[in-house]
């Protein structure tokens, strides 16, 4: 398996839009519920435009995808990413996936994508991101440390030998103040950050590709299914909604979530510690592996034993390690002091209250502040709660 690192427009517009969805969503705290509102909450006159219609108007579709067991929007385009090379190739596909009302889907589209295109050429440019691209998938490629072979067999999944693992990046910005990807198939996403240069370290891209042989094993499906409402991690969720990444999830759904990303922040640890023992430093593992969330990184390091043990011994996911993950979890949660010690983190996380692309918005849509919106949504579109990723 070789990895290939490149940066997309496409997918980081995309990508755009799909968090655009959580426009008019707001958590039981009346906290909005993703980084899109950090600046289209600065700067009403965005709202004025297509923006506000347009993700309505994709919310509508997935309530609809959701009721028949569809992909979302987003995630139907995403998937078709390597069909989608330019703004045509996204307008062709939305109006064959859309006949009846692609064409005002596209109107939509055509008013927005200029602010993104000049957010994301300039910072191509200020960062160097074909080079950054470039770099990381030399240094991915060249370095063996925690191969994602032995991560595949833990999920009892054969990765196919041609198999190259794509990463798409493109410049974004997150209120959290972290890198951020989604898989999509074999494909990962990520946005990275404008405030720093384009750098991220192995350790990220591996942490990607860990959650896409999660995907792609089918042991998401399984996760999903292992974890019922009589299971004790779903039940801790209800009881401490401090551990949920975010608010809206259901607990089922903040469990799946937790474990999938404790898991795979564990395997990064392990991966960062090979990394040391290759270049002859002290093995160390970071005490701060997930920066956001105090719950997945404490959960992560009790991981991290068991699945040095696993890769030693050959285990695999299933029941009987997650009966493992299980005792470890109720350790934390039934420990008080723990639990005060990540309430106490958690508080002390704060998101950035404006990014840079706030600014540039404001700028972009000045011509536009004495336009109506020109784009019109029929009385039957209603906004939704859509759920997380």
């Amino acid at each position: 398996m070789r990895y290939l690192i490149e940066p997309n427009e496409m997918m980081g517009f995309i990508e755009l839009l799909n968090a655009g969805q959580y426009y008019a969503r707001s958590t039981p705290d009346g906290q909005k519920a993703d980084g899109i509102i950090t600046w289209t909450k600065a700067h009403p006159e965005l709202n004025a435009t297509s923006f506000k219609d347009l993700t309505t108007f994709i919310n509508l579709y997935d309530q609809r995808a959701r009721a028949k067991g569809e992909a979302s929007f987003t995630t139907a385009l995403k998937n078709n990413i390597l069909n989608i090379h330019s703004l045509s190739d996204l307008k062709n596909t939305i109006l064959d996936a859309y006949p009846q009302e692609g064409k005002r889907l596209c109107s939509m589209i055509d008013t927005i994508y200029p602010f993104y295109h000049k957010f994301y050429d300039q910072n191509v440019k200020k960062q160097s991101l074909t080079k950054c691209a470039g770099q990381l998938t030399q240094a991915m490629n060249a370095s063996p440390a925690l191969s994602i072979e032995q991560v595949a067999q833990f999920y009892s999944y054969q990765i196919p030998a041609d198999h190259t693992a794509i990463m798409y990046i493109y410049p974004s910005e997150n209120p959290y103040g972290t890198n951020f990807s989604t898989p999509y198939g074999s494909i990962q996403a990520a946005g990275l950050r404008t405030d720093r240069p384009f750098n991220p370290p192995r350790s990220f891209i591996f942490h990607e590709k860990v959650h896409g042989i999660f995907e792609e094993s089918g042991q998401h499906a399984w996760l999903h299914k292992y974890l019922t409402a009589d299971n004790p991690i779903v039940r801790a969720m209800s009881r401490y909604p401090e551990l949920k990444q975010t608010e809206v999830l259901d607990s089922a759904q903040a469990a799946r979530q937790t474990i999938n990303e404790a898991l795979t922040t564990a395997f990064q640890g392990i991966y960062e510690e090979r990394l040391q023992q290759e270049t002859g430093l002290p093995l160390k593992i970071r005490d701060n592996l997930y920066e956001t969330q105090p719950a997945i990184n404490t959960m992560a390091h009790r991981l991290i034993p068991l699945l040095k043990d696993a890769l030693k011994t050959g285990e695999t996911f299933g029941s009987a390690f997650m009966k493992k993950v299980e005792k470890e979890f109720m350790s934390v949660v039934d420990n008080p002091a723990l639990m005060q010690e990540i309430r106490a983190k958690q508080t002390r996380a704060p998101m950035r209250k404006e990014t840079s692309i706030s600014k540039l918005i404001s700028t972009l849509l000045k011509p536009l502040g004495n336009r109506s919106t020109t784009a019109q949504v029929s009385p039957s579109v209603q906004s939704r709660n859509n759920p997380g990723k």
